[in-house]
């Protein structure tokens, strides 16, 4: 997890990156305007809120009209620069990440489904709000367990094809 500080005299913005590796989804915390403000900046800069963490710092330093309302960026927690790749670190991803590395999910349509997801997050986990909704097949939820290419070394292509997308 990676949190990034926008200090105000009258408000303190917090952006929370959930992901890990060179792009990571960022939630954005605080007062309402303030909120909605930064966000559309980074829609406008970025294309979205996944977006590279070291950028984004870069970018929440340097832009003037982030410099106008906030004072400098702070890093509060994680690493700028941290790049989890392997097996390894395949367990403790989040469930998009895993759907994403997986095939299952492009970005965008984890995005789009992260949007649909928020006024459910009280009540649900992300897990739950997938299947009621049907929105990945039910055959995948395995995958979340097993690293791509220990499922890959275990199955061949048509396996794939079969098992997983039927």
């Amino acid at each position: 997890m990676l949190r990034i500080r926008l200090p105000a005299p009258q408000v303190q913005l917090e952006l929370i990156g959930t992901g890990r590796g060179n792009r990571q989804p960022f939630q954005v915390l605080g007062p309402t305007t303030e909120v909605a403000f930064v966000e559309e900046l980074l829609e406008q800069q970025f294309g979205g809120l996944t977006i590279n963490p070291a950028e984004l710092f870069s970018f929440l330093g340097s832009d003037p009209w982030v410099q106008e309302r906030f004072s400098a960026p702070e890093l509060v927690d994680g690493d700028l620069n941290a790049t989890d790749t392997g097996e390894q670190t395949f367990q403790r991803q989040t469930l998009g990440d895993k759907l994403v590395q997986a095939g299952f999910l492009e970005i965008d349509e984890l995005e789009k489904l992260l949007e649909d997801y928020r006024p459910f997050a009280g009540t649900q986990r992300f897990g739950e709000f997938l299947k009621l909704n049907l929105q990945v097949p039910p055959s995948c939820w395995s995958c979340c367990s097993t690293p791509p290419s220990s499922m890959a070394a275990a199955s061949t292509t048509s396996a794939w094809a079969i098992g997983w997308w039927s």
